[in-house]
């Protein structure tokens, strides 16, 4: 357990911005927004995926904001997905850079005729964060540390969307 202990309003802003945008990640895949979900990562972004909890070897392994597209893109084969967003710890949070873990329960629907089949995926992420400038008025950007809201947080450097525990179940 935990101490709890006073935090700054900077840094609890920082924590406000940093859930933000894991939640706007969510979001974005929910409404098939790829564009958007490519937004919240820095031009640099290292993205490695992670299919199998036990093989230490990334399935996937990308070096930029573009090579991200088919990733998002394949949410389309899916008719309705919904991702809740669990619990995500902040590790550090120094300045512009923040390191922590975000989990959800991803819930993946496919219709054929008269089936109807569930994938319900539990993906973890990694993350490495740092502070970007944003368009006054945007949505605060991806995941880091901001002081106050002068600009938003991107995902940047490892980003694992990472031994993604995998369950997969059938319901008809």
């Amino acid at each position: 357990m935990s101490k709890h202990i006073a935090i700054s309003p900077e840094e609890a802003a920082d924590r406000l911005a940093i859930r933000e945008l894991i939640e706007a990640y969510a979001d974005c895949a929910d409404r098939r927004d790829a564009k958007g979900q490519m937004a919240l990562f820095t031009a640099d972004t290292h993205f490695v995926v992670y299919m199998n909890a036990k093989d230490p070897k990334p399935l996937q392994e990308l070096h930029s904001r573009e090579a991200l597209a088919p990733v998002f893109a394949d949410l389309n084969q899916y008719d309705a997905t919904t991702h809740f967003v669990g619990q995500s710890t902040i590790f550090t949070l120094n300045g512009d850079r923040a390191t922590g873990e975000a989990y959800c329960l991803a819930h993946q629907v496919t219709v054929d005729g008269e089936k109807r089949r569930l994938m319900v995926a539990s993906p973890s992420a990694t993350l490495t964060l740092s502070q970007r400038s944003a368009a006054p008025g945007s949505l605060p950007s991806a995941c880091s540390t901001s002081t106050g809201c002068s600009g938003a947080p991107s995902l940047n450097g490892d980003e694992r969307v990472g031994h993604e525990k995998r369950r997969q179940r059938r319901v008809i």
